[in-house]
C-alpha cells in the first residue's frame, strides 16, 4: 500500500502559505519577465525582416507553455521542500 502524506494542520497550512508568498513572487516575476522579452524580440525581429506580427506571435505562443512548465516546477519543488521542512518542524515538536 501508499502511504499517503498526513493532512496539515489549521496552523501548518498558515504557515505553508506564508513560506510560499516569496514564491508566488518569484513566478509572478518570471511570467511578466519572458512575456515581456517574447514581445520585444518578435517585434524587434518583425521590424527587422519588415514583416507582419508573425514573430510576435509565434515567440508569445511558444513562451506561454515554457512559462507554465516552469512556474509548475517551481511551485512544485518549492511546496515539497517547505511541506517537509513544516512536517520535519512538526513532528520534532511532538
Amino acid at each position: 500500500m501508499s502511504q499517503t502524506p498526513r493532512k496539515f494542520t489549521k496552523k501548518e497550512q498558515e504557515q505553508l502559505n506564508k513560506r510560499l508568498a516569496p514564491v508566488y513572487r518569484n513566478i509572478g516575476g518570471l511570467t511578466f519577465s519572458v512575456g515581456l522579452i517574447a514581445i520585444l524580440a518578435g517585434l524587434w525581429i518583425d521590424r527587422i525582416n519588415n514583416s507582419r506580427p508573425i514573430f510576435t506571435l509565434a515567440l508569445v505562443a511558444i513562451s506561454v507553455p515554457l512559462v507554465i512548465w516552469i512556474n509548475t516546477r517551481m511551485l512544485r519543488r518549492a511546496i515539497s521542500k517547505i511541506a517537509d521542512k513544516i512536517r520535519q518542524d512538526s513532528d520534532l515538536k511532538k
